[in-house]
């Protein structure tokens, strides 16, 4: 209530040395002018700033565009240099994962990648089936598929040589076999070194780049 009684005399003092006394209301206008004036120019520099971080960003997003569009184009030569035919895989392992959850749906695999190419490989992707098979040794044809999940692993293999690949995939509802359990991996996909120099392939500056630029499907 006070501050209000306050205001409504400080109004009406206002009034009066306007009606009053001439020389307070050319000091008036003048505050009145410099406070437009200074809305104004606040107002204006508050557009210009605005626009400048439209622009800005207008920049930054075609400069995004330009980079993912080269790394992708990259990528997708990385993914057509080999053949899944010149990658061998031996000695395979698939186990279900520890898990505290009720529904584990996560294998962990393993096996043992021969490179037959001329250029180094730095991921494969890999389908991965689980056989229900009569026997040890029996031949896929005979074997019964239980469960399917598809996974990619990077990795780091010179022509010519043999490494070991280890990774996760998910296979849902997995049946119960009722003879051996055996995996079957078959290669969907091989990515290389564009060449000797490639720093975008696996590790350093190329786990970045994936990193920021995503999927590029």
């Amino acid at each position: 209530m006070l501050h209000f009684v306050i205001a409504v005399i400080v109004i009406i003092g206002t009034i009066w040395a306007l009606v009053v006394f001439p020389s307070f209301r050319v000091v008036a206008l003048i505050l009145v002018g410099l406070g437009a004036g200074a809305y104004y120019w606040s107002t204006k520099e508050a557009g210009e700033q605005q626009k400048r971080e439209h622009d800005k960003k207008e920049q930054e997003d075609a400069e995004f565009r330009i980079k993912k569009k080269a790394f992708c184009e990259a990528e997708q030569k990385r993914w057509d240099i080999v053949a899944a035919s010149q990658i061998e895989i031996r000695n395979t392992s698939l186990k279900q994962a520890a898990s505290y959850s009720v529904f584990n749906d996560e294998y962990d695999v393993t096996a043992s990648v021969k490179n037959i190419s001329k250029s180094k490989v730095t991921a494969l992707r890999v389908n991965v089936a689980a056989l229900d098979c009569p026997t040890q040794d029996a031949r896929a044809a005979r074997c019964e598929t239980i469960g399917r999940g598809n996974g990619e692993f990077s990795t780091d293999i010179p022509a010519g040589e043999v490494r070991q690949i280890n990774g996760m995939v998910k296979m849902r509802d997995v049946a119960k076999p009722r003879g051996v359990f055996a995996p079957q991996l078959r290669v969907s996909g091989v990515r290389a070194a564009l060449d000797a120099s490639d720093e975008n392939s696996e590790g350093g500056s190329g786990l970045l780049n994936r990193y920021i630029y995503g999927d590029c499907k």
